[in-house]
């Protein structure tokens, strides 16, 4: 049977849900199990591994002893993180795109929301004995336009959710495919139309040499002054500055943001440029969009790419080096 070397310390119910898919169809092995020598020789005659951030849970030294390795499967749907300089050359590497796409488009829709009927705002005057019935500026997302700007596994899910408030839905990809439910479709070149026509944009892109810093300046100006930005997927798709000081001079503009810039998994900590936690304007989360129940239906997703490439199949969901996907 092929060697399973899972890097990352799961979660008790990740780690059950792993032995219970996994066990009897390879030899499975837990990293966080291990260590010194029996570490070192698991990675050396690891053929398959699973794990989360490679960055954080391998170092370069223990990537150049895994020769034997034939499939890398990640738990994120990111690529930013995938360590192609410590994996050895052409191994494939699969991330978990689209996995937890029903929960995030839940979040996304939540979000927008909240933003739409300034719920956190009223909140807060509530707190302060203030009852703001009759002065509300509500908005309605019926006969509103949605755009989904990296229409992906996540953009699909939420698609049929925008559009279940009655609101048009136009999309941006890479190929600018067209998607059923879908009334535009379109590449970045028509990103310019795109915001210029929304009232709700869900940024879902991956992170790649291409997307980072997507979305600045430039392109908020080309938004409506009262649109709604979304953003699940990487803080670095944003300008950090740019939408801080759109936000400051447009606060009829609404941001809901679930990714930041420097968040503890990827980076160690959380940190901001700006005091973005203090404008009216704004909703946050701490980047947990595609976390469910303890089902974990993501996560059992992933696991059954890894029995696609046991069965002899092969895998969904490739990372391509030049990260040109997304």
């Amino acid at each position: 049977m092929l060697r399973v070397v899972v890097t990352n310390p799961n979660r008790k119910h990740r780690r059950s849900l792993t032995e219970q898919m996994l066990g009897g169809k390879c030899d499975l092995i837990f990293l966080a199990d291990l260590a010194g020598n029996e570490r070192r020789d698991a990675l050396a005659r690891a053929e398959l591994l699973l794990g989360g951030n490679l960055r954080v849970e391998l170092s370069a030294e223990e990537g150049a002893l895994m020769q034997n390795l034939r499939f890398v499967q990640l738990t994120s749907a990111g690529i930013d993180h995938v360590p192609f300089s410590i994996l050895p050359a052409g191994v494939p590497v699969a991330c978990s795109r689209g996995a937890s796409a029903r929960t995030m488009a839940e979040h996304i829709l939540a979000m927008t929301l909240a933003c739409s009927r300034r719920l956190l705002i009223e909140h807060h005057k509530m707190i302060e004995g203030e009852f703001n019935q009759m002065k509300s500026g509500n908005r309605i997302l019926e006969g509103g336009t949605a755009a989904i700007i990296g229409l992906g596994g996540v953009g699909r899910a939420v698609v049929p959710l925008f559009r279940a408030f009655g609101m048009k839905v136009m999309g941006i990809n890479r190929i600018g495919t067209s998607e059923p439910g879908v009334d535009f479709m379109g590449t970045s070149k028509d990103l310019k139309k795109v915001l210029g026509e929304t009232d709700v944009i869900a940024v879902c892109l991956a992170l790649t040499q291409h997307t980072e810093g997507m979305i600045g300046a430039r392109e908020l100006a080309w938004c409506k002054p009262d649109a709604i930005l979304i953003n699940v997927s990487r803080g670095e798709v944003l300008d950090e500055t740019a939408l801080y000081e759109h936000l400051l001079a447009h606060p009829n503009f609404y941001a809901g943001l679930d990714a930041w810039w420097v968040e503890p998994v990827r980076h160690g900590e959380f940190r901001m440029k700006h005091d973005f936690l203090k404008l009216p304007n704004l909703v946050s989360s701490p980047h947990n969009s595609s976390q469910g129940d303890d089902e974990d239906p993501g996560f059992h997703t992933t696991l059954q790419n890894v029995l696609r490439v046991l069965g002899g199949h092969a895998p969904r969901n490739l990372v391509h080096e030049d990260k040109k996907l997304y």
